[in-house]
């Protein structure tokens, strides 16, 4: 029986092939490299009451969850059904949870910066897929598998007549099952000028404007209910809603997302950073054992464990801190303060330090200045280039310097540039030491971002570097610019915008004229570092 290690032998491709070959339950227990004797005993002859471990957590809303963890064998042939149904199942963009490369964090993303976003519950969602529901979705198309073979896989995917909460294949046969639902939903929004996402049994809706079509959602003073078009659709695919956890939230309240904060961008909670901070100062003050027992008596009673579990104080810190960064980034200076903090406190942890990206990103910056046309603008060093900034802050007195260096000043002038694009490329009698590396990839909707620059700028004042998304595109000149969620402020033009690795996909364009006025505008634009190869380097 070879049931010792999780991983098929099979790539992909093979994978998918054989699936939608399967004519027999025999050919199942090949598909899954699985003894057919043994498969036939963990469906139909193991004991019953050995198949899963039943025990249950507490939901954050109260109440309790009842988790069903498969046995050691049922799990090995679960997860490799799961790899085969990976290899099968092709989730739509909406669909953020439980499938390979989405997060929170992009479900999030789809909704920031909205004028509203409504969140919804489907009720008892494991509970709700029996057997009959997930036979039948095998059956029918795209899958069509026979009826003997959708059998077989539907009773090592139930138990007890529902997805057990607890088997690695509950979510993906979940997100499989909902592809019409999700299709439905997706029709709806877009008729309604709204936007759509899933994550599990987590259905978000935003709009730009502050209030949703009827048939979305309808409010009458504080109360808010489901549109009866969107009831419809979801109680013709056999779900029903949660009325506990419908919430309709406008910008000048918290809008939130799959427990993330989105009103700008995808954000923790200030709660969750303090508590964060809270328990460095405790492990640094009385160290990890004292810590431990104070974090038991004050938190541990809120946190969802099964019964008789404690989990080690410091392998939590450090999985919060760590999903700080999921969030914000591994180059966000928060979630190095925080990351870096801890290495200093833990000693096992001091060879560990991150050094932070920002200070690179910054040595490469440079503030620019023109007295005639009374501005400040942003330019920066990039390699195989030189010094880049916006064609539109160009002037016959423009000087150059470093914010660190305000007394060492240099003239620039433009030995590349082009009006349509708003590019230029500078001559500067200066080495630039620090430059940055171009992306060769093109720019993706959601892609984590950074912005750095120098809006407002006076003398004395640190970058300005604050990450976000990639919120949309617009054409402009010829151009497929894209628009990000953080902020770029008067000054900031011509400064870099960079992906996760540090390297430039853009430059930024336009913005707001100060940042008490950046969220009244969407024309955070960016123009992406590729446009610079229509310039020519020629004196100007």
């Amino acid at each position: 029986m070879k049931t010792a290690s999780v991983q098929l032998s099979k790539n992909r491709d093979d994978l998918r092939r054989e699936f939608f070959a399967l004519k027999s339950p025999r050919q199942v227990a090949a598909l899954l490299e699985v003894d057919y004797a043994h498969l036939t005993y963990l469906l139909y002859r193991s004991p019953v009451e050995k198949r899963y471990e039943i025990f249950s957590i507490a939901k954050r809303s109260g109440g309790q969850r009842l988790l069903m963890k498969p046995a050691s064998s049922l799990a090995i042939a679960q997860s490799k059904l799961l790899e085969v149904f990976n290899a099968v199942y092709r989730p739509r963009r909406c669909v953020q949870g439980f499938a390979e490369e989405r997060s929170i964090v992009g479900n999030a993303a789809i909704h920031a910066r909205s004028g509203a976003v409504l969140n919804a519950d489907l009720l008892d969602f494991f509970p709700s897929i029996n057997f009959g529901r997930v036979r039948g979705m095998l059956i029918a198309r795209p899958y069509g598998l026979p009826p003997a073979v959708a059998t077989v896989l539907a009773q090592l995917c139930c138990f007890k007549n529902q997805l057990p909460q607890g088997a690695p294949t509950s979510p993906i046969v979940a997100n499989m099952l909902c592809a019409r639902l999700d299709a439905e939903l997706l029709r709806l929004a877009k008729s309604c000028g709204a936007r759509y996402s899933r994550y599990a049994d987590d259905l978000t809706f935003s709009t730009n404007g502050d209030t949703f079509d009827d048939q979305i959602a309808v409010v009458t003073g504080r109360t808010v209910q489901l549109g009866s078009a969107l009831q419809h659709v979801i109680v013709t695919n056999g779900f029903k809603v949660n009325p506990a956890k419908i919430h309709l939230r406008k910008p000048n309240e918290r809008q939130e997302v799959t427990g993330l904060v989105v009103n700008r961008k995808p954000n923790v909670r200030r709660t969750r950073v303090r508590q964060i901070r809270a328990m460095l100062h405790a492990l640094h003050r009385w160290g990890p054992n004292a810590a431990e027992v104070e974090f038991h008596s004050k938190y541990a009673y809120r946190r969802y464990y099964p019964v008789g579990h404690k989990p080690d104080f410091r392998r939590v810190l450090r999985g919060r801190i760590s999903f700080v960064g999921m969030v914000r980034g591994r180059h966000d200076a928060l979630y190095l303060r925080l990351h870096n903090r801890y290495c200093e406190i833990d000693p096992e942890w001091a060879d560990k330090r991150i050094a932070g990206p920002t200070d690179v990103l910054a040595q490469s910056l440079w503030v620019l200045e023109s007295e005639a046309k009374s501005i400040t603008a942003t330019a920066f060093a990039l390699e195989g280039y030189g010094l880049v900034t916006c064609q539109h802050v160009l002037a016959p007195d423009l000087v150059a310097y470093r914010s660190a260096e305000p007394q060492k000043r240099f003239q620039v002038a433009a030995v590349a540039a082009d009006e349509t694009i708003d590019l230029a490329i500078l001559k500067i009698e200066h080495s630039l030491s620090s430059s940055l590396a171009m992306s060769n990839n093109e720019v993706q909707l959601h892609q984590r971002i950074t912005v750095a620059g120098f809006p407002n700028h006076n003398v004395g004042d640190a970058a300005y570097i604050e990450p976000g998304f990639v919120v949309q595109f617009r054409m402009r000149s010829g151009v497929r610019r894209f628009h990000v969620s953080a902020r770029i402020v008067a000054g900031n033009s011509g400064g870099p915008v960079v992906d996760e690795k540090n390297r430039v996909v853009g430059i930024a364009a336009t913005g707001a004229d100060s940042i008490s006025e950046a969220h009244k505008t969407e024309e955070h634009g960016v123009i992406p570092v590729s446009a610079l190869k229509h310039l020519s380097l020629a004196a100007v």
